[in-house]
Order: C-alpha cells, then sequence, then structure tokens
C-alpha cells in the first residue's frame, strides 16, 4: 500500500482493537499485496488489554 514496505501498528488504537471486523477490508488489502505487519503487544495500550505472554 502507497509503495510501503512494511507496516507497524499497535494491538489498541485510540480504544479501537485491529481485530474489530470494520478493519478486515484493510487486512484482506495487506495480505493480498503479501505485506509485511509487526504489531507490537504493548504500546500504548493500557495495561488491562495486554496479556502475559508464558
Amino acid at each position: 500500500m502507497n509503495g510501503a514496505d512494511g507496516w507497524a501498528m499497535t494491538t489498541v488504537y485510540n480504544g479501537r482493537s485491529l481485530a474489530e471486523p470494520h478493519l478486515d477490508p484493510l487486512w484482506e488489502r495487506l495480505d493480498s499485496q503479501h505485506a509485511v505487519v509487526f504489531v507490537h503487544p504493548n504500546a500504548y495500550a493500557p495495561p488491562p488489554r495486554v496479556c502475559p505472554h508464558h
């Protein structure tokens, strides 16, 4: 998209999760272009939204 080699995103932006259905077209487009997406699990996310990894 727009000539970018990849994208970096946080799991939550303005209180909205990246998993919300209204973002499906974005994910479909990124997937169709084989885009690299780095999703940071806790940058800017309030503590209750971050799950520990074991």
